[in-house]
């Protein structure tokens, strides 16, 4: 059994603590997404930081029967996802990706966006004279919080949108551009949907994947 940091000081304390519960692991320090191949292959992998893909060194640790187990995000931590990684008896790799509500933080040196105190004051403002703001109405109610692989999808498709997950209503923000959206239900079957994109992005062709527009 193997614990590892890339913080000396950590596994350190890590050693200390666990040989007190009467544990005695190898515990070393070192990146990782580089895994510790000196005591491979393992029967099992536990990435207790998140990371955008898979890391290929991890899967190539793994030992016929074992199983990798990470949490995956992107920029946004709005819509993480819990993968699982299978080595068979024979050698073939298998996966399983799974959308949940909560992950683990993102890795050293991985950048995640979130909505500002003051994007979020800007939004809930919504002042009536907003030319860039435009609401309409809809019989569509949105997606359920519940319907993870959807938000999870839709990260995909379209990253840099954060949630914002503090209020009642769905809000969702595009830190990269000051575009907004928000839904909320205004009548048996009805949602009032009002977005907002910066006057500067009006007319111009949608920006690249990483700073949509809504």
């Amino acid at each position: 059994m193997v614990t590892l940091d890339r913080d000396q000081h950590v596994a350190t304390a890590a050693q200390a603590r666990l040989g007190d519960l009467g544990y005695r692991p190898a515990v070393v320090s070192g990146s990782g997404e580089d895994g510790w191949l000196e005591r491979g292959p393992y029967d099992r992998i536990f990435v207790s930081f998140a990371l955008p893909c898979v890391p290929g060194a991890l899967v190539d640790q793994l030992a016929p029967g074992g199983r990798l187990l990470m949490h995956l995000t992107t920029t946004s931590p709005s819509w993480p996802a819990l993968v699982v990684i299978s080595r068979s008896p024979d050698g073939r790799i298998t996966s399983h990706l799974r959308a949940v509500e909560f992950a683990h933080r993102a890795g050293h040196g991985r950048k995640q966006i979130f909505l500002s105190q003051e994007f979020r004051e800007r939004i809930a403002a919504q002042p009536a004279d907003d030319a860039e703001a435009r609401t309409f109405r809809s019989s569509e109610a949105a997606p359920p919080d519940e319907a993870r692989g959807f938000w999870l999808a839709l990260d995909a498709l379209y990253p840099g949108l954060v949630r914002h997950r503090g209020v009642d209503d769905l809000v969702i923000g595009a830190p990269g551009c000051g575009s907004w959206m928000v839904a909320r239900q205004d009548g048996p079957g009805t949602w009032a949907v009002t977005a907002s994109r910066p006057a500067e992005h009006l007319g111009r062709d949608p920006p690249d994947a990483g700073s949509p527009s809504l």
